[in-house]
């Protein structure tokens, strides 16, 4: 089905001429120019082409030489340089048409519309920005046609006959691509088709194929709907006359594509199997254009040097519409579905089962096309296998069908395969790395339903969240619950829960066996309680001697210190020292970067560069509190590149840590208006990361990030609500210090909207809540902190509203037996610096 194209129509005109006199290019020729985009009409200068008779000649030797040397890349660089110079003529045409030819992600069509012969001979389709993007790989779609290009999808049936026209002297390279096509297709020998397949030998200076002129095919073929020319020269005319393709089109055949210059072998082999397998095989696209947009920038990125990309020419009336073809697409992996000879009726299934799959396959029919659901198992189902789902369920939804199954890692390789998609090009890290991927390789297919089976409720946030293309289609089915492990509680914040279970497993005394798995995750459990007593038991226990420095530097960035027990396992100073007796530690930062360094020598001789990912990462966020942004830089990508060299199996503590990673990185670069971009992309991965395996603190720290980057790209109302979001969701996992980080990022926003009654009242609101906050939640220290800087709030909103003596009054407040070193903090000298501005 043909998705919904903006459409710029530029259309050339030569009033002075017939529309079949033969001129050549000049560089000195004015074209009149029309412009309209979607109806609307905009004005245009003239039309001069960059390219002359001696130039384009040369352009199609280049691409003579590319084809045939298949390394062509001195020429490729020539020619891309023509489609450079033809962007930028075209693009200073109009500041509108700019405009709509520089949308980064819109799906767009620009039509090439005249009746002069020799502006449909110029490379239209290798079009390349001066940013250096190449145009199709933006979604844009460039068209060539004769006449009015129709607003009105050409519809074709629900079965379509195909002719393919294959001379004896070819290598019939492209009938391979027709052997597997659905059986809404037949071929037949001769007559009127809807697709004519042609791969026969063009000749330019005759204007033939096959050594049949262009004209005598173009009758021959004229109730074609579309037409694949896979020919030599057959988008190309000498003495600037009319090519093959172009009379196709001029018959009123909807769709053509032809090539400028000489097609190799190979190259039409892969581009009718990348074709015929995109609109009519296992992806079920049924959209042409669309198809060979995607072929066209899959040919610039792989196969630059080939320069096919700029040789394909698609002459087209209008957009096709071949939704009428059913094309069910498969059911994958096939191996996890069964077709009964009786849909559902088999003595084996007994009748309460039958009437469960009815039930769900009821459910399936009603799902709204692109909407994310989730339902329980219904109950008749409770008891029965899941490993198979009957293919009665999906046998009405028109479009692949894909089943996800599980939580942990859901998508198989076999589905892969079975869609034709590269299998070594899925990402091989976490496993929502490999949904997002899949989920964008398959945006494309025609309407996929994905049934994920013994999903979790945390799964349709973790979709909603990275926001699939609208043609995708969810259904999630929960499955029974499961005994959660400790690390898992941590994971879903469940922290009293995460505690029960691991004093069970160790017993009160803590002396039980358990991996070092559970007392990390134990740790955190205790640590974001503020249970510090506990932590530092679980540190003490860890057999691994990474895992201890490392749990060690954290607890003291927590607690400013290190309690007795564990000062002796771990360094006083130098990378690789240890203490045997240790008095308690006053240089906190010191010890927390010794231990991070420690960490990551005895993971280095140990070689588990899952646990010196974990420290470089420790060490990077170190120095990005201590404003050492380069060093921090370098610390997260020596991080990364531990982690993704990391050895399967990968745990919690890898997938955690990872995600935690690129959200810090993120973080880092949040207020460098230059890094915005970057910023974002490791955002995203951060939160389907964390989305995926439910965590929702993290998600609200990431959400905290996602605030500050609308904040510095001036947008300050996105940053309310992003901040909004965040809060709420520290809020509900009970961390107070990320609640109060959101909620000024939320001041932050609302005083750049100068909205200071607003900021007064979310000061007072969130003055009153921590208030009510227990003390076993918060300590009276951080409470305290949290109390100041939220007056210097009030102190702040009172200033920007003009109100100079209630700026004092709060300011006084914040310095109000404020401790002693609350001078040489950021919050101190922003706040002494405002004093002494106000103070009379």
């Amino acid at each position: 089905m043909p998705i919904f194209r903006k459409t710029a129509v530029v259309q050339f005109v030569l009033p002075s001429t017939k529309d079949e006199e033969k001129m050549p290019l000049t560089l000195e020729r004015e074209y009149g120019v029309f412009l309209s985009i979607d109806g609307c009409q905009f004005s245009a200068s003239t039309f001069r082409s960059p390219v002359n008779d001696e130039r384009w000649r040369d352009f199609v030797n280049r691409m003579k030489r590319c084809n045939e040397e298949r390394k062509g890349y001195e020429s490729a660089v020539v020619i891309r340089a023509v489609g450079r110079d033809l962007f930028q003529t075209l693009a200073g045409l109009s500041p509108v048409l700019q405009e709509f030819l520089s949308e980064p992600s819109t799906s767009r069509r620009l039509v090439i519309q005249t009746t002069r012969p020799e502006l449909h001979l110029l490379p239209w389709g290798a079009l390349y920005d001066l940013s250096g993007k190449f145009l199709a790989a933006r979604d844009l779609s460039v068209v060539q046609s004769w006449g009015k290009f129709s607003k009105i999808p050409v519809a074709l049936g629900a079965t379509l006959n195909l002719v393919s026209d294959v001379d004896a002297n070819t290598t019939s390279a492209t009938l391979k691509s027709l052997k597997n096509l659905p059986e809404e297709i037949t071929r037949i020998a001769r007559g009127a088709p809807d697709i004519l397949h042609i791969e026969k030998h063009g000749n330019p200076e005759l204007n033939q194929i096959g050594g049949v002129s262009a004209t005598t095919n173009a009758r021959r073929y004229a109730k074609a709907r579309i037409a694949l020319l896979w020919s030599c020269y057959s988008g190309s005319a000498d003495s600037w006359g009319q090519s093959p393709a172009l009379s196709l089109h001029r018959q009123g055949v909807p769709l053509v594509l032809s090539f400028q210059a000489p097609l190799n072998v190979v190259d039409a082999k892969s581009i009718s199997r990348d074709f015929y397998s995109d609109v009519f095989g296992p992806a079920a696209s049924r959209d042409p254009e669309t198809a060979l947009v995607r072929i066209r920038a899959a040919k610039f990125e792989q196969e630059f040097d080939c320069a096919n990309w700029a040789s394909m020419v698609v002459y087209m009336t209008g957009a096709l519409d071949l939704s009428a073809m059913a094309l069910n697409g498969p059911q994958v992996p096939q191996a996890t579905w069964f077709s009964p000879a009786v849909p559902l009726a088999e003595p084996a299934v007994s009748v309460r089962a039958r009437k469960g799959w009815k039930q769900l396959a009821r459910a399936i029919e009603r799902l709204p096309p692109g909407s994310i659901t989730g339902m329980e198992i219904p109950d008749a189902l409770q008891d029965e296998d899941w490993s198979q789902l009957p293919v009665s369920i999906v046998e009405n939804w028109r479009g692949n069908k894909i089943r996800l199954d599980g939580g942990n890692d859901p998508l198989s390789g076999d589905a892969i395969a079975e869609l034709n998609l590269p299998v070594q090009d899925a990402p091989k890290t976490d496993a929502a790395d490999r949904l997002v991927w899949f989920f964008q390789k398959i945006a494309s297919f025609g309407a996929p339903l994905i049934v994920w089976t013994d999903a979790s409720p945390w799964h349709s946030e973790f979709l909603k969240t990275i926001s699939p293309n609208p043609a995708l289609t969810f259904l999630l089915i929960y499955g029974k619950p499961k005994p959660l492990t400790v690390p898992e509680f941590v994971d879903l914040n469940k922290l009293d829960e995460a505690q029960k279970l691991y004093e069970d497993i160790v017993g009160s005394d803590g002396t039980g066996e358990c991996d070092d798995e559970v007392r990390s995750a134990a740790y955190f459990a205790y640590a974001r309680c503020n249970r510090q007593a506990k932590a530092a038991a679980c540190v003490l226990a860890l057999k691994s001697s990474s895992e201890r420095a490392l749990l060690t530097g954290n607890y003291v960035s927590r607690w400013g210190g290190i309690p007795e027990e564990i000062a002796p396992s771990v360094p006083t100073t130098g990378t690789a020292a240890v203490a045997t007796k240790g008095p308690r530690i006053t240089d906190a930062k010191r010890r927390e970067d010794d231990c991070y360094r420690e960490t990551v020598h005895l993971a280095e001789t140990d070689n588990m560069p899952r646990d010196s990912g974990r420290a470089r990462h420790e060490l990077g966020y170190f120095m990005q509190t201590r404003h050492r942004v380069r060093s921090a830089e370098t610390f997260y990508r020596a991080s990364l590149l531990d982690f993704e060299r990391s050895p399967l199996p990968r745990d919690i503590r890898w997938h955690s840590a990872l995600a935690n990673l690129l959200r810090d990185w993120a973080d880092l670069l949040a207020d460098k208006p230059d890094h915005l971009d970057e910023a974002l992309k490791l955002l995203r991965r951060a939160l389907a990361i964390h989305a995926f395996h439910g965590r929702r603190l993290q998600i609200a720290y990431s959400l905290t990030t996602q605030a500050r980057i609308h904040q510095t790209a001036g947008r300050p109302t996105e940053a309310v609500e992003g901040a909004l979001d965040a809060a709420n969701l520290f809020e509900e996992c009970r961390n107070w210090g990320g609640w109060v980080e959101a909620i000024r990022i939320l001041l932050d926003g609302l005083a750049e909207k100068r909205e200071t009654g607003r900021m007064l009242g979310v000061v007072d609101l969130t003055l009153a809540k921590l208030a009510k906050v227990p003390g076993e939640q918060i300590s009276d220290r951080r409470r305290d902190g949290f109390v100041r800087a939220l007056t210097f709030e009030n102190a702040r909103a009172h200033w920007i509203h003009g109100d100079m003596p209630e700026t004092r009054k709060a300011l006084e407040d914040v310095f109000d037996k404020a401790p002693r070193d609350f001078d040489e903090s950021a919050l101190g000298q922003a706040a002494a610096r405002l004093k002494r501005f106000v103070t009379l």
